[in-house]
């Protein structure tokens, strides 16, 4: 598979691993804010590197770098070429660490009962009422999408795979009353990140909004999830 970049060196995605990140192409969601928009379109990223090159990079740093990220886009929608080139970053000593926003929940226990990922970052966009407008599509897909992101949720909280939940907070998309539902929608999670939003390059500037969130905005959402998990980290 192809991979549109490679960041050679990442000391904060992976906890406790110095790592590098790979990019996919394309996905299923179309976010107005997000911010990797040239990965959303496949024709926008046609794919910089090949696999070999990726694994002759960590081939050349192994010992140096612990970890391999992989993000998008939407890395599950790459499917069983996913696992191969996880099998193989696996056979050369990396743990890996998986980006992903829920969608496909066969997929995602498929890499973790074959044992490919060490660790785990699903998003959770907003409240399930509102879901299929923070991902821009239609409330039946917004539906459909709310019941996988579901299954993918209790797949990572009845597995033994380290996770995190994120929150990018971006104004008119979630706001204080989202904040409640995602508390119980996600009760029981061991670790929660709410994110602050940047508008510079997103996929739609038109439906996203030029404002954020003032980190004691951030603050409050933060102790509306807090009594509901774990640990609550707010992004700034």
């Amino acid at each position: 598979m192809k991979f549109a970049y490679l960041q050679k060196l990442t000391m904060v995605d992976f906890p406790g691993t110095i790592s590098a990140t790979v990019f996919t192409i394309g996905c299923n969601f179309r976010c107005p804010f997000c911010h990797n928009p040239e990965l959303v379109v496949p024709p926008l990223a046609e794919g910089i590197y090949e696999e070999k090159d990726v694994l002759d990079f960590l081939k050349k740093r192994k010992g140096m770098l612990k970890g391999l990220c992989i993000t998008g886009g939407e890395p599950t929608l790459h499917g069983k070429s996913l696992a191969s080139f996880m099998e193989k970053v696996k056979s050369l000593g990396y743990k890996l660490k998986l980006d992903t926003n829920g969608s496909n929940p066969d997929m995602l226990n498929g890499y973790i009962e074959e044992g490919l990922v060490d660790y785990v970052a699903m998003d959770i966009k907003t409240s399930r009422q509102n879901y299929y407008r923070a991902i821009g599509l239609s409330e039946e897909e917004g539906r459909n999408m709310v019941k996988a992101v579901s299954e993918s949720l209790d797949i990572l909280m009845s597995s033994d795979i380290p996770f995190e939940l994120r929150t990018t907070a971006v104004p008119t998309y979630v706001d204080e009353e989202d904040f409640y539902d995602i508390a119980q929608w996600i009760k029981g999670a061991p670790y929660y990140a709410i994110q602050r939003y940047h508008k510079d390059k997103v996929l739609d500037g038109s439906a996203s909004p030029d404002d954020t969130y003032s980190r004691e905005a951030l603050e409050k959402f933060a102790d509306i999830v807090k009594p509901h998990v774990g640990k609550v980290e707010v992004r700034w």
